[in-house]
């Protein structure tokens, strides 16, 4: 529905908090979007012309985040038309329902995880190279 108001050229920037490549961690998140709605969203986005340029916030470490939820997460630098991202280690705030959950992730991998995602995607969107050779540089392949 924003298209149009994309193609004016108007709207420089946009930023579209995905949060996760997992669907389900979202669930968990309680956000009401799939990863597979995000992905078709972003490519007809790709197609605007003038478009404008998109940011995103990725966040790692929500309590019961595995391996391969963050893995599936790095996995969205590879895939989606975003030129920034930034990303957020999941804090707990006092009196939410996130903050009970359990399998709650500890600091430090949290950080790993975070330090993980951001090498990732500057070598990859600032540095300009291929994800294949990004990915064994970081150790996700």
């Amino acid at each position: 529905r924003l298209s149009p108001v994309f193609a004016t050229g108007r709207v420089t920037a946009f930023c579209l908090p995905i949060q996760s490549g997992s669907n389900r961690i979202l669930a968990a998140m309680r956000r009401d979007y799939t990863i597979e709605q995000v992905e078709e969203t972003l490519r007809r986005f790709a197609t605007i012309p003038r478009r404008p340029r998109l940011a995103s916030i990725l966040m790692v470490g929500f309590p019961g985040e595995t391996e391969e939820d963050f893995r599936m997460t790095c996995d969205l630098v590879d895939r989606l038309p975003i030129d920034l991202y930034q990303v957020l280690a999941f804090e707990a705030r006092p009196n939410t329902p996130a903050a009970t959950l359990p399998d709650q992730i500890p600091p430090e991998e949290k950080k790993r995880r975070c330090d993980l995602l951001l090498r990732k995607f500057k070598l990859q969107n600032v540095v300009g190279l291929p994800a294949g050779m990004v990915n064994r540089l970081v150790g996700l392949a």
